[in-house]
């Protein structure tokens, strides 16, 4: 790149993390920029400062779209990190389950990508002959990304989303036609698609579609945020949770949490899951509690 280019790239990254809060750091340039040239043939413009100051402008909203839906494309497949939905069964939904006098659940997939973390988590309940012990369940999957969520709307998916999967779990839930794999009709009532940018907007306020939320998965999302960014996610995380609910983090993102009194640590599973504090609860509490 040459200096007026690397001067616009700084000028997209601000209107990026402005924009959307997502932090494009410079060592994901290469891969940015290789987008970039690619729309530019795309789009018949004639350089990548053009594209950029056209994104950047207003009439180009619909093209920034796009952009947006390239850069945020995310590595994932059914049951990644597999420890974690052995927590969510022998773990969250039994303390859930003696707690709460009504039977209703309700878990939200944020960045849910194309909907294998949010089919996961529903055929996981179903495997643990969970989903009966409940008069109601709602599973949301969000993301920011439109054409995953029509794809996870879809609930069509390629041999490259099993990757890892034990094939019976393929055998019982999905059909196969053409080398496509559908999800069995079975979970469509329990789970709903929404785009949504969990970065919080100027009033900290996420839609009432997000209340009461019994349990949260966020994996691998939060780390294309600043700081502040994170905090204010996981302070609007804290509040959505009904009373003692649960956060599931991916690995990477455990440090962002340490230290915030919002939640308390738990390892069960060889994972770490967190308990929403609530107010006055003492932070050490049952730190670091096994099952």
């Amino acid at each position: 790149m040459n200096n007026k280019q690397d001067s616009y790239f700084l000028k997209l990254t601000q209107f990026v993390k402005n924009y959307c809060g997502i932090s494009l750091s410079d060592r994901e340039k290469k891969r940015i920029m290789s987008i970039i040239f690619k729309r530019v043939i795309k789009t018949n413009m004639v350089s990548a400062t053009e594209y950029i100051n056209h994104i950047i402008d207003v009439k180009g909203i619909d093209e920034l779209k796009i952009f947006i839906n390239n850069i945020t494309i995310s590595e994932t497949y059914f049951f990644r990190n597999y420890n974690q939905f052995n927590a969510l069964t022998n773990y969250i939904i039994p303390s859930i389950l003696k707690r709460k006098k009504e039977k209703k659940l309700k878990i939200w997939s944020a960045g849910c990508s194309s909907g294998e973390e949010t089919y996961s988590i529903a055929i996981a309940l179903h495997k643990a002959n969970l989903l009966n012990r409940f008069d109601e369940i709602k599973i949301i999957g969000t993301d920011i990304n439109a054409p995953n969520i029509e794809k996870a709307k879809s609930g069509i998916f390629t041999k490259y989303s099993f990757r890892s999967l034990d094939n019976s779990i393929i055998e019982n839930y999905f059909s196969k036609t053409n080398e496509k794999y559908t999800i069995n009709n079975l979970f469509k009532s329990n789970i709903e698609f929404k785009i949504f940018n969990i970065k919080p907007d100027q009033n900290t306020n996420y839609p009432k579609f997000l209340k009461k939320i019994d349990v949260i998965f966020c994996r691998n999302v939060i780390i294309y945020f600043e700081k502040i960014i994170i905090k204010n996610i996981l302070n609007n995380f804290h509040n959505l949770l009904a009373p003692e609910g649960f956060l599931i983090l991916g690995h990477s993102e455990n440090p962002h949490i340490s230290g915030k009194n919002l939640f308390t640590p738990i390892k069960t599973d060889n994972t770490f899951i967190y308990k929403v504090n609530l107010p006055n609860k003492d932070p050490n509490r049952n730190k670091d509690k096994k099952i």
